[in-house]
């Protein structure tokens, strides 16, 4: 089994800005923006939040239907030295601008959507991954799971959380709380600064070899459209092995019936 390395910014306070979402949609029920394959750009309300130790953070917006939204933002030379192409294989990218006028948010409440585009930030962007990881749990009895039925996005809740062997690819790059990168990616900059970037030293990421929450290995697989507790599908599916169970054995009897009629 190959290793895979979580990247986790210190996040030491809230960055906060403007995510630009005029071309695209958001979703009513799970309050998140679509499409995923391209990354939405973003205005800073005041660059001087974005900490000159830092290479790779988020953006937090004003809210949309009582919803806050996030972008990952993260400095171009940072990209470059995960590797450029693998960078754009595994990631959308946008464009991180000034604001025209910077925004007090020290004084609360403040609302970012008065923001407006300054000029280009160019040694940053931001990015969103256009492959998707979900890490799992480990107690059925807290595990829940739902697909939404406007935008189709999966949605799994759970209080702890592995990898598990056969969801993901050792080869790709993912985002979830973190960057989540390949053995191969990692030792391009193992020999980081990492206190001195503002990032928490990586450290591999736990990995299973079957899921233990239960549900299957696909979460999408019989996964419905409201909130569903792994409890509750474990019971579903005994019912539905008891039923057929039950079908065979009718079935049997039937068809030695009819052997002993011939």
């Amino acid at each position: 089994m190959k290793n895979m390395y979580d990247i986790v910014p210190r996040g030491n306070e809230y960055i906060y800005g403007k995510i630009l979402l005029d071309n695209f949609n958001v979703c009513h029920s799970c309050r998140q923006f679509y499409p995923i394959d391209r990354c939405p750009d973003a205005v800073l309300a005041d660059p001087k939040l974005l900490s000159k130790k830092s290479v790779y953070d988020f953006i937090i917006s004003d809210m949309v239907y009582n919803h806050h939204f996030s972008v990952h933002i993260a400095k171009k030379s940072f990209l470059e030295q995960l590797g450029w192409e693998d960078v754009l294989k595994n990631f959308s990218i946008g464009k991180l601008y000034y604001p025209q006028e910077k925004l007090d948010c020290s004084k609360s409440p403040f609302d970012t959507s008065v923001l407006r585009l300054g000029e280009l930030y160019d040694e940053w962007v931001t990015f969103l991954p256009l492959n998707s990881i979900q890490p799992r749990g480990k107690c059925i009895d807290t595990t829940s799971r739902y697909l939404c039925s406007e935008c189709n996005r999966l949605r799994y809740i759970s209080s702890s959380f592995f990898y598990v062997d056969g969801t993901f690819d050792y080869d790709t790059m993912y985002e979830y709380g973190g960057l989540i990168v390949p053995e191969r990616i990692f030792e391009r900059i193992k020999d980081m600064d990492w206190k001195k970037n503002n990032l928490y030293k990586p450290a591999k990421i736990k990995i299973i070899k079957k899921p233990i929450d239960g549900f299957p290995l696909d979460l999408r697989e019989d996964c419905p459209h409201k909130w569903e507790n792994a409890e509750a599908y474990q019971k579903k599916q005994q019912s539905a092995a008891r039923r057929l169970k039950i079908k065979n054995a009718i079935k049997a009897i039937f068809i030695t019936g009819k052997e002993e009629n011939k």
